[in-house]
């Protein structure tokens, strides 16, 4: 059964983005060390939409709204990414397609949310803290 990632959640302990960001050949210095980033989740059903915020730049909100089983193009880092999108098993899995080749997947480990990302064979993770 799909999880249901409705509710506020901000971002706790997370590693591997300075690796996967130079993978995307991204400058480092655009990730500042205290970031925190507030994801606001509403689901119905396959519909998802998240609004993410952060305590850097008040101005910099992005609204994505997903249908599970739809593709959709996304938006990482200032690089679009066509995805594919699917329910495994309650994890949500988006695989990128074309030049944006990788995957993300979102899911629940404890009372925690938990996100991956993975380019190139190299893979970052965020664990969120549901407010």
């Amino acid at each position: 059964m799909p999880a249901d990632f409705s509710g506020t959640w901000t971002s706790g302990k997370s590693e591997g983005w300075l690796d996967l960001l130079e993978a995307m050949k991204v400058d480092k210095s655009k990730l500042p060390a205290d970031l925190k980033v507030t994801e606001t989740i509403t689901q119905s059903g396959d519909s998802i939409t998240i609004v993410t915020t952060n305590n850097k730049d008040p101005s910099a909100k992005k609204e994505v709204t997903i249908t599970v089983g739809s593709n959709f193009t996304d938006t990482v880092m200032g690089h679009p990414i066509d995805c594919t999108t699917a329910w495994e098993g309650s994890t949500l899995v988006l695989t990128g397609t074309g030049a944006g080749k990788g995957k993300s997947t979102r899911g629940m480990a404890g009372g925690q949310m938990m996100t991956t990302m993975e380019i190139g064979g190299v893979m970052a993770k965020t664990w969120w803290d549901k407010q």
